[in-house]
């Protein structure tokens, strides 16, 4: 029995640690542009349509747990057909290629912090993003199996210092705040939103956790996606309300709300955020690049590892929009597609439980096309 609640719990801490992420720490400017009223409202409506996708993936996963489609462009092509599996090997390398491009500019924003305070050195944000970068792929070579045995600990220290920086704020915070709206500017900061709540990469192994038994792999899914997503919200809710409107868009200047003893916190946490989160996205590109699409080793760890990190110099490195884009665009649509799959699995269904709940997932793909309709519109105005 006791065996068996460890591998709940450890299933529960990969779906949260995987979700808790870089996003994050772009809530807390999502909520100053929302307001905390309507952002919170915006926040929980994307968190239940988010919740149901991550259950339809769980679906698809626990559908192929015996066959080798352990990744979405597999899942895509066996259930889609060959159209699928090649629209799902160009959009899921995006998620992670971006989602790593974030990691490393947030890693290197919060490492150039560490470095000023303690070192008295002068803000660098782009050698210690390419420092990031470079440990990061000395980790994967030397260590990685090393950090997926202290991974679960590394989630435990990440949500308790995620805790004891919400009840850092406290003191701080304006209760004023807490009543502001500001409803026109919500569809804009959706992709924020949507990028601080996935966490689908996550599901094929809470599922080889939990032994992929269907009652445990969708209750650990629920647990570790509402708990992320409660985590997330208290943090970026009570991070604006103790900075307010000083707030900008560097991830960095969210020490600026707690006590100058403790503004190592939240470098601290994020660096836990990305760093594990980094090495396991670049970890799954590579097998995907090697196994799937069959590119020799060495040419899948160059594209996996040097995608994200000649995004450095080669595009803005502003972390909220690239949050936006990546959230609104790539990941949404990469939500439609498990969407899609997932419906056709529920229309060929002989049992008519999956029939019942095949509204869900036109649902899910309604809300996701609406949010990369609203955000390309923007982006051409």
């Amino acid at each position: 029995m006791d065996k068996k609640r460890a591998s709940f719990i450890k299933a529960s801490l990969a779906m949260l640690g995987t979700v808790v992420g870089a996003g994050t720490f772009a809530l807390p400017a999502a909520m100053h542009e929302m307001g905390i009223l309507a952002g919170t409202i915006a926040f929980w409506a994307m968190a239940l349509v988010v919740l149901a996708t991550h259950l339809l993936y769980t679906e698809i996963v626990l559908r192929n747990a015996q066959s080798e489609a352990h990744r979405l462009p597999a899942q895509a092509g066996a259930v889609l057909g060959p159209w699928g599996r090649r629209v799902a090997y160009i959009s899921h390398p995006a998620q992670v290629i971006g989602s790593s491009f974030i990691y490393l500019i947030l890693g290197g924003q919060f490492l150039s912090v560490l470095a000023s305070r303690w070192f008295g050195l002068a803000p660098m944000p782009l050698f210690w993003q390419v420092a990031f970068w470079v440990g990061g792929a000395a980790t994967i070579f030397i260590g990685l199996k090393l950090v997926a045995r202290v991974e679960a600990w590394f989630t435990w220290l990440l949500v308790g210092l995620l805790i004891l920086s919400v009840i850092l704020y406290l003191p701080r915070v304006s209760g004023s705040l807490f009543l502001v709206s500001h409803w026109p500017v919500v569809p804009t900061s959706l992709g924020v939103i949507l990028f601080s709540l996935f966490g689908w990469q996550a599901i094929p192994e809470v599922s080889a956790i939990a032994g992929h038994d269907r009652k445990k792999t969708r209750i650990a899914v629920v647990i570790g996606s509402l708990g992320a997503a409660f985590l997330v919200w208290i943090f970026g809710v009570f991070a604006y309300a103790a900075i307010g409107t000083a707030l900008g868009n560097d991830a960095s200047q969210l020490a600026t709300g707690l006590p100058s003893a403790w503004f190592w916190i939240l470098p601290a946490v994020g660096f836990l955020a990305v760093a594990t989160s980094f090495l396991i996205l670049a970890q799954d590109l590579k097998a995907m690049l090697h196994l799937d699409l069959k590119f020799p080793k060495a040419l899948a760890w160059a594209v996996a590892l040097g995608a994200p990190g000649s995004l450095l110099f080669l595009t803005s490195r502003n972390f909220l929009s690239s949050v936006d884009i990546v959230g609104a665009v790539i990941t949404a649509f990469n939500a439609i597609l498990i969407s899609l799959i997932a419906f056709v699995l529920f229309r060929k269904a002989r049992d008519g439980t999956h029939r019942r709940w095949i509204i869900v997932p036109i649902l899910c793909i309604l809300v996701f096309s609406a949010v990369i309709i609203r955000r390309l519109w923007a982006g051409v105005g």
